[in-house]
């Protein structure tokens, strides 16, 4: 009985540590509410759109946000650290043995062992906070993997606009050239024209339907994508707008400080030095106390209970563990090293936003102020002396030509300014810092290159 009591002792405080569990859906509901706080997902519940219904920018991240599938899984990341966590929080448990000999003429023997960890026991706190703060990095990356994927979501959108809206002026650009050839034929056949210019204007008119088929491949494609990280299937029929909208141009990009502050990547850096620095500390205890063991020993014979206690270890003569204690420390300035460069990072992607948003407004702004009143008054005042028989028809397609390139200029300085404010507003809701690439480039050719255009 004594035994007994003494076993039952030392199982209960393993039986109430058990008891801790894990809810997915609880810890996804943690989630979604640490990413609404930063604005990343729409404060309505997603809702797919209507048949001809515009897909506007945030319906669109509302919807992948709700249905795409590999966010969902890399989300699920917090709940798996969060197991972690509990599972580092509770003692290794013990090992019990029992002997039992039967004696037909003398009382039976038994023989009772419980053996335990020391490193399992003693090092348990220990590891339950590092395995916290790692799961509180773990919590950090989810919510920064959902704003990245809502940035990821809205630069998808912008592209299929804007691929569009650039596949809609190319296509008008192929009329006009294909137009073009057909005067061009009717002036040489009439004798007024030499074969040259015939020929000139067909390249012309066979690149320019070239260039509007390719187009409209590469706007399909960028419809296609964004269906993709919406979670939505290649059939889904998507109305888009017809236009991109005017850039927010009172989107700031955040300081450094203030960027620090917010930064989730950061965060999650900071965590992972924490536990690092924790685990090496750990380490120098670990790498020597891994297999000592204390135990609890009875053993009855004779009738009579005989106690006692039994130590158990691995004698270091051939490893002190010198190689993991060095192998500890160097994850820990692996993490700081990588804490420090992300700084740079977050400072070089912030100004690189602002460089693209500034150039792309400047030229917006001089695109819509000077380039296209001109080339539209260019068109018109051509059209008027075309009506006059002052000019041929070569001039006019020429005017008209460099009037639609004007436009595309529009579309991409539209679309690389929208890029460089998402890219702003990543970070300003904690997002990873990203590298700006280079706008869109319009798929026309400029004036002067074909055809005497």
């Amino acid at each position: 009985m004594i035994a007994i009591r003494r076993l039952s002792c030392l199982a209960l405080p393993l039986v109430l540590v058990a008891c801790a569990s894990v809810d997915p859906l609880a810890e996804r509901a943690s989630l979604d509410a640490d990413i609404s706080a930063r604005h990343a997902m729409p404060a309505s519940p997603a809702v797919l759109p209507a048949p001809g219904e515009v897909l506007d920018r945030e319906t669109a991240v509302a919807y992948a946000l709700a249905n795409n599938r590999g966010l969902a899984a890399d989300l699920a990341e917090a709940g798996l650290a969060r197991a972690d966590w509990v599972q580092a929080s509770r003692p290794e448990n013990p090992v019990l043995g029992v002997v039992w000999q039967p004696h037909s003429d003398e009382p039976d023997f038994y023989d009772v062992d419980l053996m335990a960890s020391v490193l399992g026991i003693v090092a348990t706190p220990w590891r339950a906070r590092a395995a916290r703060v790692r799961y509180d990095a773990a919590r950090d990356r989810a919510v920064l993997q959902a704003i990245d994927f809502a940035a990821d979501v809205r630069l998808a959108w912008v592209d299929a606009v804007a691929a569009r809206q650039l596949a809609e002026l190319q296509a008008v650009i192929a009329e006009a050239a294909e137009a073009s050839r057909l005067v061009a034929e009717e002036i040489h056949e009439a004798g007024n024209s030499a074969r040259l210019d015939l020929v000139r204007e067909t390249i012309f008119a066979e690149r320019a339907a070239m260039a509007a088929r390719t187009a409209q491949l590469e706007a399909e494609q960028a419809r296609l994508s964004l269906l993709g990280v919406m979670g939505l299937p290649p059939e889904t029929e998507l109305e888009l707008p017809d236009r991109l909208p005017e850039p927010d141009t009172r989107v700031s990009a955040p300081d450094l400080a203030q960027a620090r502050e917010l930064s989730l990547p950061l965060a999650a850096m900071r965590a992972e030095v924490d536990a690092a620095a924790r685990e090496a500390g750990l380490e120098d205890a670990a790498s020597l106390l891994e297999h000592a063991e204390l135990g609890y020993v009875a053993e009855r014979e004779d009738g009579d209970w005989i106690e006692g206690a039994s130590v158990e270890t691995a004698l270091p003569l051939f490893d002190w563990g010198g190689a993991r204690r060095a192998a500890a420390r160097i994850r820990a300035q692996q993490a700081a090293d990588r804490h420090a460069q992300m700084v740079i990072d977050i400072q070089t992607s912030i100004r690189q936003a602002e460089l693209a948003r500034d150039g792309a407004l400047t030229e917006l702004e001089t695109l819509q102020s000077r380039v296209l009143p001109n080339t539209e008054a260019m068109l018109s005042e051509s059209l008027r002396h075309y009506n006059a028989m002052q000019i041929g028809v070569f001039e006019l397609m020429a005017a008209f030509e460099m009037r639609t390139q004007a436009g595309q200029d529009l579309v991409n300085a539209l679309a690389q300014a929208s890029r460089a404010g998402i890219r702003l507003e990543q970070i300003r809701a904690g997002g990873s810092p990203a590298v700006m690439e280079m706008g869109m480039a319009a798929p026309s050719m400029a004036p002067g290159e074909e055809g005497g255009h």
